[in-house]
C-alpha cells in the first residue's frame, strides 16, 4: 500500500486534502486522512517540538481492486490553529489496529 497525500489554500476556514492510495489494502486494514499542526520547540510557550492532530477523517473506503484511489477531504481548521502551519497526514493500520505506513504532505506553503 502506498501512500501520497497533497493539499491546497486554507479557505473559508477549511482546509482540502487529496489522499492518493495505490496497492491492494489487506482485509480489515483502515486508512485515515489528518490535519496536523506543527509547533516549533520555543514558540506558543511550547518548550519542545509539538506536532497536534487538529482534525481527522476516516477510516476512508478505498477501491478494493488495488487500483489507484483519490480521496478529497475539506478538514475544517479548528479555533486556535494556524493555518501556515498545518500539514496533512495519511497513515494506515492493519485489522490488530498495528501502525502499517505514513504519507506526509510534501509541500505545506499556504
Amino acid at each position: 500500500m502506498r501512500l501520497t497525500v497533497g493539499g491546497g489554500p486554507a479557505w473559508n476556514g477549511y482546509l482540502g486534502l487529496q489522499l492518493q492510495a495505490s496497492g491492494k489494502l489487506p482485509e480489515g486494514a483502515e486508512v485515515y486522512l489528518a490535519l496536523v499542526e506543527h509547533i516549533a520547540a520555543g514558540s506558543d510557550g511550547s518548550p519542545v517540538e509539538r506536532r497536534l492532530v487538529r482534525s481527522v477523517a476516516g477510516p476512508l473506503v478505498l477501491d478494493a481492486d488495488g487500483r489507484r484511489s483519490t480521496q478529497w477531504r475539506a478538514l475544517r481548521i479548528p479555533e486556535g490553529a494556524k493555518p501556515e502551519r498545518l500539514q496533512g497526514m495519511a497513515w494506515w493500520v492493519d485489522r490488530e489496529a498495528r501502525l502499517r505506513g505514513i504519507a506526509l504532505e510534501a509541500c505545506t506553503a499556504r
